[in-house]
Order: structure tokens, then C-alpha cells, then sequence
């Protein structure tokens, strides 16, 4: 038993540290975080900065879109929940109600292949812009835990909502964006 013992601690301490090495790479094409609240992401809090690639390969900030509100949303190709939402944030996307809003959706994959990726934004019609977290960094920065994992953003960059599982219906997101904007 206390050889167990002993090999699950060591397993726990490996995980540790490779987890701590995939926060502190946040450089070259995995992507870069930024702290600037201090401690885990939370209601209230301000958003942990960040810097991403699309699927072009170009740089997107979470900074460009201060002055909006912002759902980001983590994902993955392979996750079921996360494929069931996807077309209520597209719906989301193209609604010209919540379009006048300025909303703004970006959706972080964690860690899979650009081609991976792109297949899927192509079978599911996504037009919203996609982001590649490459190395975890961003996940990590925002102690996503579960997929789908969503952070409802303020226009001045506060954290407002973490929603954790999928967004299935219109109705669900609608009510957590009125929950947004009236919270500005």
C-alpha cells in the first residue's frame, strides 16, 4: 500500500511540474499570457491578458477587443458538449439583434493541430474568430478544467460569469449576455 501511496504522489509531482513548465512557455507560437489581476480568474476579477494565433497564423490579443463585451469560450474538436454548442454560438454570431451589441466570441481550441481545427470550423460553419492555444498557456492561465468552459467578459475586461459544460439552447445564452450588458 505504501509503495501506491508513494507512486501516485510521484505521478502527482511529475504532473506538477509539467504543468508548471506549459504555464511558463507561454512564449513562440503556443501563444503568451499576461498577469494582470493576480491569482485564479474569478467573477469580478479582471481578465488575464493574452496573445493567440488565428487560424491564418496572425496575432490576436484579448486587449484588441477592450471597449466590447467577450465570450470566450474553450473548446476541442473531440469534445461532444462542445460540438453541441457550437452552432448556438454561430447562431449568436450572425443574429443582427446581438450583432448591434458588439459582442464578440472568440473560441480558444486547446492544443490541437491547425488542419484539426480548420476541418472542423469548415464542417460546423464557424465565423467567428478561432484561436490556437497551442501549449495550454491560455487554458492554464484560466484554470479551464472542463470542456466546454466559458468566460463572460465585461467591456472593461471584468469577468462577469464562468460558465462550465455546454451553452445547448439561445434562450441559455441569451440570458447570460442580458446578464452582461446589465452588469456594465
Amino acid at each position: 500500500m505504501k509503495k501506491i501511496c508513494k507512486a501516485a504522489i510521484l505521478v502527482l509531482a511529475v504532473v506538477a511540474v509539467v504543468l508548471a513548465a506549459a504555464a511558463c512557455s507561454g512564449g513562440g507560437n503556443g501563444g503568451s499570457v499576461t498577469e494582470e489581476s493576480g491569482g485564479l480568474p474569478a467573477p469580478g476579477k479582471l481578465a488575464p491578458a493574452f496573445e493567440l494565433e488565428n487560424l491564418a497564423g496572425e496575432p490576436v490579443s484579448l486587449a484588441d477587443y477592450r471597449g466590447r463585451p467577450v465570450m470566450l469560450n474553450f473548446w476541442a474538436s473531440g469534445c461532444g458538449p462542445c460540438q453541441m454548442e457550437m452552432p448556438v454560438f454561430e447562431w449568436l454570431a450572425r443574429n443582427e439583434d446581438w450583432q448591434a451589441e458588439d459582442i464578440v466570441i472568440l473560441a480558444v481550441n486547446q492544443g490541437e493541430s491547425p488542419a484539426l481545427v480548420s476541418q472542423f470550423v469548415a464542417v460546423f460553419g464557424i465565423t467567428f474568430p478561432v484561436l490556437l492555444d497551442k501549449n495550454y498557456a491560455v487554458s492554464i492561465a484560466y484554470n479551464v478544467r472542463f470542456l466546454p468552459t466559458t468566460y463572460f467578459i465585461d467591456k472593461d475586461g471584468i469577468i462577469r460569469e464562468i460558465k462550465i459544460g455546454a451553452i445547448i439552447s439561445t434562450a441559455d445564452l441569451e440570458a447570460r449576455l442580458n446578464d452582461l450588458i446589465s452588469a456594465e
